[in-house]
């Protein structure tokens, strides 16, 4: 799932999802400025990079946030800290929601 500045957000789903294939739909401005404010609180420019185990059978999450033309990614699969499990549930809320609108 993407979310742009502007709260255009787009999801490709190719399986594990309820949603499979392309879907687009909007936030609102105060909910984009809520995610990034969460973001920032959640000490993103501080986490590692990876949080990763041995086995290859857990999923893994890849989060990025490109702010300022500067990307910062973090692989999570176990061992992530507190914040990132709640930005993760709160990510997961949105594209878990059922108001996407299919596009091509």
């Amino acid at each position: 799932m993407t979310i742009q500045g502007n709260g255009k957000c787009i999801l490709v789903g190719e399986k594990n999802t309820a949603h499979i294939g392309h879907f687009e739909k909007q936030l609102t401005k105060e909910e984009v400025t809520s995610i990034f404010t969460d973001l920032k609180n959640a000490g993103y420019d501080t986490l590692q990079e990876k949080y990763l185990e041995r086995a290859t059978d857990l999923p893994m999450t890849i989060y990025s946030l490109t702010e300022n033309g500067k990307t910062k990614s973090v692989t999570s699969q176990q061992g992530q800290p507190e914040s990132l499990i709640e930005l993760d549930k709160r990510l997961s809320a949105i594209a878990e929601a059922e108001d996407w609108k299919q596009s091509e």
